[in-house]
């Protein structure tokens, strides 16, 4: 599907997709944010925002994730002047393509590989109102194949890491879901309704399984 970075990844059959609140959403991409912000060697990051507009509370935030040495793409529909910052560039999203409903976080590293991809299904006047089908994925093989689809539908150039740290994988992806808790526990204290819809994206007990976790793999 052309000018879609979600749509080759989200399908109805899909077992590993979900229905995702604003807040569910918000939280799981401020922790991988916060993977990179807190330092990741190499790092890449893509983020689809919709429109510019929405980038604008989290500029902040972007600009510490571009001072540790990430390499950064920001894409949306470009409602107003994008700002000028180092290391970060702005890949601009024509409204009417598909990607201009997507929501996004794509984290490439030698460490730490993870895409966090969504798309609005249900828009709400109250921001705790918007719903979207949601996938993550931390297997390496797919973060390459979503890396390889925003090259050709938005023309980004992330550089597929010639080799993998499967040990830092499983640290970076540790330090992932404790970020997420954490932010789903603040959530929590703000809302009275549960910020993830059934089924809950929160990480599984078992040993040696994370949440969004699938089997780990080389680079292709």
């Amino acid at each position: 599907m052309p000018l879609s970075v979600t749509r080759p990844f989200l399908t109805p059959s899909n077992d590993s997709s979900t229905i995702t609140t604003f807040c569910a959403l918000l939280a799981m991409s401020h922790a991988l944010e916060d993977v990179v912000r807190q330092g990741l060697p190499g790092a890449q990051i893509a983020a689809g925002f919709q429109h510019l507009s929405a980038f604008r509370p989290e500029e902040q935030r972007y600009r510490q994730i571009a001072a540790a040495g990430a390499r950064i793409w920001v894409c949306a529909v470009v409602d107003e002047t994008p700002p000028e910052i180092e290391g970060i560039t702005f890949a601009p999203v024509n409204p009417e393509w598909p990607v201009a409903d997507e929501w996004f976080v794509v984290v490439n590293a030698p460490g730490f590989a993870s895409a966090l991809l969504a798309t609005e299904v249900s828009n709400g006047f109250r921001s705790k109102d918007r719903s979207f089908q949601t996938m993550f994925t931390s297997d390496p093989r797919l973060v390459n194949a979503i890396c390889r689809s925003l090259d050709i539908e938005l023309d980004l150039h992330i550089e597929i890491p010639a080799t993998r740290d499967p040990e830092a994988q499983q640290i970076n992806l540790r330090r992932f879901n404790r970020l997420a808790l954490e932010y789903q526990e603040r959530q929590m204290l703000r809302h009275t309704t549960p910020i993830a819809i059934a089924p809950s994206w929160a990480p599984s007990l078992t040993p040696g399984r994370y949440f969004g976790e699938r089997e780990l793999g080389g680079t292709e």
